[in-house]
Protein backbone atom coordinates (compact mmCIF):
# COMPACT_ATOMS: atom_id res chain seq x y z
CA UNK A 1 0.00 0.00 0.00
CA UNK A 2 1.56 3.40 -0.82
CA UNK A 3 0.63 6.51 1.93
CA UNK A 4 1.34 10.14 0.78
CA UNK A 5 2.03 12.72 3.23
CA UNK A 6 2.20 15.98 2.62
CA UNK A 7 4.83 18.01 3.89
CA UNK A 8 4.18 21.93 4.03
CA UNK A 9 6.78 24.03 4.20
CA UNK A 10 5.58 27.05 5.65
CA UNK A 11 6.88 30.81 5.91
CA UNK A 12 4.23 31.97 8.77
CA UNK A 13 5.28 35.58 8.26
CA UNK A 14 4.07 35.72 5.07
CA UNK A 15 0.85 34.01 5.97
CA UNK A 16 0.51 36.26 8.78
CA UNK A 17 0.87 39.43 6.46
CA UNK A 18 -1.48 37.60 3.64
CA UNK A 19 -4.08 37.15 6.44
CA UNK A 20 -3.96 41.02 7.44
CA UNK A 21 -4.00 42.40 3.86
CA UNK A 22 -6.74 39.69 3.21
CA UNK A 23 -8.55 41.65 6.33
CA UNK A 24 -7.93 44.77 4.84
CA UNK A 25 -6.22 45.49 8.23
CA UNK A 26 -3.45 48.15 8.39
CA UNK A 27 0.10 47.27 10.00
CA UNK A 28 -0.35 49.72 12.80
CA UNK A 29 -3.79 48.60 13.50
CA UNK A 30 -1.85 45.22 14.13
CA UNK A 31 1.10 46.20 15.80
CA UNK A 32 -1.50 48.03 18.46
CA UNK A 33 -3.25 44.38 18.87
CA UNK A 34 0.00 42.74 19.55
CA UNK A 35 1.67 45.59 21.70
CA UNK A 36 4.71 46.11 19.75
CA UNK A 37 5.88 48.51 17.04
CA UNK A 38 5.69 48.37 13.55
CA UNK A 39 9.01 47.83 12.80
CA UNK A 40 8.56 44.72 15.14
CA UNK A 41 5.46 43.42 12.57
CA UNK A 42 7.68 43.99 9.70
CA UNK A 43 10.20 41.47 11.46
CA UNK A 44 7.25 39.14 11.95
CA UNK A 45 6.41 39.37 8.29
CA UNK A 46 10.39 37.88 7.52
CA UNK A 47 10.10 35.07 9.52
CA UNK A 48 9.72 31.57 8.47
CA UNK A 49 9.01 30.28 12.28
CA UNK A 50 7.57 32.05 15.01
CA UNK A 51 7.34 31.36 18.67
CA UNK A 52 4.14 29.30 19.44
CA UNK A 53 2.67 31.59 22.04
CA UNK A 54 3.26 34.97 20.01
CA UNK A 55 1.37 32.67 17.13
CA UNK A 56 -1.37 31.97 19.52
CA UNK A 57 -2.03 36.02 20.03
CA UNK A 58 -1.81 36.55 16.65
CA UNK A 59 -4.53 33.91 15.72
CA UNK A 60 -6.67 35.13 18.93
CA UNK A 61 -6.06 38.83 17.09
CA UNK A 62 -6.94 38.02 13.38
CA UNK A 63 -9.46 34.89 14.59
CA UNK A 64 -7.62 33.12 12.34
CA UNK A 65 -6.18 29.83 13.49
CA UNK A 66 -2.58 29.55 11.64
CA UNK A 67 -2.43 26.33 13.43
CA UNK A 68 -5.23 24.42 11.51
CA UNK A 69 -4.69 26.45 8.06
CA UNK A 70 -5.02 24.13 5.29
CA UNK A 71 -4.53 26.76 2.54
CA UNK A 72 -1.09 27.55 3.50
CA UNK A 73 0.44 26.38 0.52
CA UNK A 74 -1.33 29.44 -1.49
CA UNK A 75 1.11 31.93 0.73
CA UNK A 76 3.89 30.05 0.90
CA UNK A 77 3.93 28.23 -2.62
CA UNK A 78 6.00 25.44 -1.09
CA UNK A 79 4.65 22.22 -1.18
CA UNK A 80 6.76 18.78 -1.28
CA UNK A 81 5.05 15.89 -1.34
CA UNK A 82 6.23 12.47 -0.12
CA UNK A 83 5.71 8.64 -1.23
CA UNK A 84 6.13 6.41 1.36
CA UNK A 85 5.69 2.34 0.53
CA UNK A 86 4.18 0.77 3.33
CA UNK A 87 5.39 -2.98 3.01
Amino acid sequence: MDLYITEMKIHIGHAIRDEIRRQERSVAWFARQICCTRPHVYRIFEKENIDVQLLQKICSVLGHDFFKDKILCNSMKKCNILKINDE
